[in-house]
């Protein structure tokens, strides 16, 4: 199945609200668990959450901006999406670094981030490459003169 570009669009945009939104949300559920985890602990749980916020809101600024960008060659996009690749790689190693066993769900969707994010990018690159060629069949042709 291919993405198109309204495809695309839509899914940075859900993508990045519901991960804004969930990211707020576990903020303030981890608000009561202050002495109960130690530092190291809090901060396997907030680094993930902070990373989910600001992606989010990348996406959400990706999904509203995508057509023009996919005129430039989405360049920033493609930046974005392998960020948030490595970022959802970080965030599950230090879950499942911190908490072991109990966190190794962390490390498999990670895993599952990964390849999603994968396809993303190889959608935005196709989409760009896409875009140039139909910009350049719509530019008009170099007038010419007879001398």
């Amino acid at each position: 199945m291919k993405e198109t570009e309204r495809s695309l669009r839509w899914y940075l945009l859900l993508a990045g609200v519901i991960a804004a939104l969930t990211a707020m949300r576990d903020i303030d559920s981890l608000k009561s668990y202050g002495g109960v985890l130690t530092t190291g602990q809090m901060a396997a749980l907030y680094i993930p959450i902070v990373t989910r916020l600001l992606l989010g809101a990348a996406f959400v600024v990706a999904g509203v901006k995508l057509p023009s960008a996919l005129l430039t060659g989405a360049g920033w996009i493609k930046t974005m999406l392998v960020i948030s690749g490595a970022a959802l790689l970080l965030d599950g190693a230090i879950v499942t670094a911190v908490f072991g066993g109990a966190g190794q769900s962390g490390i498999v969707g990670a895993a599952v981030g990964i390849a999603i994010t994968a396809y993303l990018h190889h959608s935005v690159t196709r989409l760009a490459a896409e875009a140039a060629i139909k910009a350049s069949l719509a530019a008009p042709l170099p007038q010419s003169r007879v001398v």
